[in-house]
């Protein structure tokens, strides 16, 4: 679950392909847990609405502030307090679309058909029997498709859990992914939460989120697929040093976040804070692409590095500027995350924002 205090301030605007453009946020209201894909001209989007399931679609990222929305499970006996569905995601498999999400703390997902934008059966199927929320779908590379949550573990800590996928509402034994052992996860409360599959090249990631979620310091880490071992054993992954995206520039709580692919172009869409008397996170979007005149850097710098040389490289100040940076190698630099493509070389440029002078 998202955080609801903090500042929000910057408000970034970005050039999408054909001189199409956005402007951010892209949702103030119900923004938590954003999950987009891209179909057919078509963006889908889905967030955290707390009392149902709705899909938003546009053609645009800007359309998607007033784009079409339909409702496609709403709960039968919700609490007074509410807050009790999050997360929804869509993942297509084997040629029919689902939707996955939590509902009083457990996994649950809704069948469709051949289109995102449904119908969907409101027969929800419970998918692990247990405590477990934001559950999403990780293809690992010849290993197939596998169900990765968040997790309650016996020695209480939030954790991520992965099982192999048996069948779209089905999973197998399951095993402790990942545990909050850093500093950087442990802010306030222990977490491990919001898993997302990333890949490019081959290469597979899983980008999570990590600490407490209505800190400042919720923030967006990665586990690495070494590629050729069991993805269910917890050593077949290698987690990242520090966060890869964190609050700067303003913008708080940079926790729970997708991906997209679109036109050659990818976004990132993730969780930020309104002001203190907001009573829900706002979307904001990012815009990567190509660009032979933005500085290379190697993945996974260091964010003292990945200032020093964009420094060097645009000779712009560091304190409260957004700036735009390319990954030679196609993963994820500082505050970007890249998706599997077909060639595996082309080169993702990133946008992102810190705060001080590093």
């Amino acid at each position: 679950m998202k955080s609801v205090l903090f500042t929000w301030a910057l408000s970034l605007f970005s050039t999408l392909v054909g001189g199409a453009t956005f402007s951010n946020p892209l949702r103030t209201v119900n923004g938590s847990d954003p999950f987009l894909v891209y179909v057919n001209g078509y963006y889908y989007l889905m967030t955290t609405t707390w009392r149902n399931v709705q899909i938003v679609r546009a053609k645009t990222l800007e359309g998607l502030k007033t784009g079409e929305a339909k409702t496609i499970y709403t709960m039968s006996n919700p609490k007074p307090e509410g807050n009790d569905v999050w997360a929804p995601e869509l993942h297509k498999i084997n040629g029919t679309w689902y939707v996955y999400f939590s509902e009083d703390r457990k996994s649950w997902v809704l069948t469709g058909g051949s289109e995102p934008w449904g119908p969907y059966d409101d027969n929800k199927k419970q998918v692990h029997q247990e405590w477990g929320i934001d559950g999403t779908i990780v293809d690992v590379q010849g290993w197939g498709n596998h169900f990765v949550w968040s997790c309650m573990t016996p020695d209480e800590l939030q954790s991520l859990c992965i099982a192999k996928l048996l069948t779209p509402t089905s999973i197998g034994p399951f095993s402790t992914l990942s545990q909050p052992t850093e500093p950087w996860e442990r802010v306030e409360i222990p977490v491990n939460e919001g898993p997302v599959g990333l890949y490019h090249g081959n290469k597979t990631w899983i980008a999570y989120a990590a600490s407490f979620c209505k800190t400042p310091d919720y923030a967006v880490g990665t586990l690495l697929w070494d590629g050729q071992n069991d993805p269910l054993k917890a050593t077949s992954w290698t987690k990242s040093g520090g966060p890869v995206f964190s609050s700067a520039n303003g913008n708080y709580g940079t926790g729970h976040n997708g991906c997209v692919t679109s036109h050659l172009l990818r976004y990132n869409i993730t969780n930020t804070n309104l002001p203190l008397s907001a009573s829900s996170p706002a979307l904001m979007g990012q815009r990567s692409g190509t660009s032979s005149t933005l500085p290379k850097i190697r993945l996974e710098a260091a964010a003292p590095t990945v200032r020093r040389l964009l420094r060097r490289s645009t000779g712009m100040p560091m304190a409260r500027r957004t700036l735009a940076f390319q990954s030679s190698q196609g993963s994820f630099c500082k505050g970007r995350l890249g998706r599997r493509s077909n060639s595996g070389n082309e080169k993702i440029a990133c946008v992102s924002a810190y705060e001080g002078s590093g």
